[in-house]
């Protein structure tokens, strides 16, 4: 049976079946060690421990797992605070998006939006995508309140997807491409050094599964599409319009 860090960490295939042989953790520094003795390859990028004493958070990329202070125990879902009902993994899942997105090149990404934005979100898209196109559509009402839409390719939905985005990002003009796609229309192909396949590796990453996905500025994800006048509600604080 495949290790549970397989399919959640993904360089864990190599090590599939492997346990944690960890003797008694005193530390993160412990935690941090022991987990590159048991599993090389994985690169853990923090070990901290949690409110519940003996429970390591560990995280790699984006994603984040538990390990008891034994190294005997792993834990994969999400830490909940009943009381004060909120999801402990989920906050540092989005400060974790965050920090990987804050990391990305600006000149890496397609965006439509006013010189001095009020709020940004990045979203993950695909020109093939009939739920991305009606959101494109929504674009220029976003950008009339203040709010800039930086679109990253993932390319999922058809078959030409990829190299639909390819065609887009090779263009003179990428933002006049990218409506025009978006619009069905075909843009002629052409070839140059693109960034596609890694925004589509930083989609996986990130957990994106489906288009439109939209990350939010504090790192939440909103999957699907949203109107402009809810989206910008929701970015400033306020109850969404009827």
């Amino acid at each position: 049976m495949k290790h549970p860090w397989f399919s959640f960490l993904g360089p864990l295939a190599a090590v599939a079946g492997l346990g944690l042989a960890l003797t008694a953790i005193a530390d993160e520094a412990d935690v941090r060690a022991r987990i590159a003795e048991s599993l090389p390859g994985v690169e853990v990028d923090a070990v901290r421990p949690t409110p519940i004493e003996g429970l390591y958070e560990v995280t790699v990329g984006a994603n984040v797992a538990y390990v008891s202070a034994d190294g005997r125990y792993h834990l994969y879902g999400d830490l909940v605070d009943v009381n004060e009902g909120a999801s402990l993994t989920e906050a540092r899942r989005s400060e974790l998006r965050l920090a990987v997105l804050n990391d990305m090149s600006a000149d890496n990404t397609i965006v439509f939006g006013p010189e001095s934005p009020r709020h940004t979100v990045t979203v993950f898209t695909d020109v093939n995508c009939g739920w991305c196109r009606r959101f494109h559509q929504q674009v220029p009402a976003l950008n009339e309140k203040g709010i800039a839409v930086r679109y990253v390719f993932f390319p999922v939905i058809a078959e030409s997807s990829f190299a639909d985005a390819e065609a887009v990002w090779c263009s003179d003009d990428r933002n006049d491409a990218m409506t025009r796609a978006k619009a069905g229309e075909k843009i002629e192909p052409k070839a140059c050094e693109n960034p596609i396949a890694e925004q589509f590796a930083l989609g996986r990453q990130l957990g994106v599964r489906s288009t439109p996905t939209i990350i939010m500025e504090d790192g939440s994800v909103r999957p699907g599409f949203m109107e402009a006048a809810e989206l910008a509600a929701m970015l400033d604080g306020k109850p969404a319009p009827p």
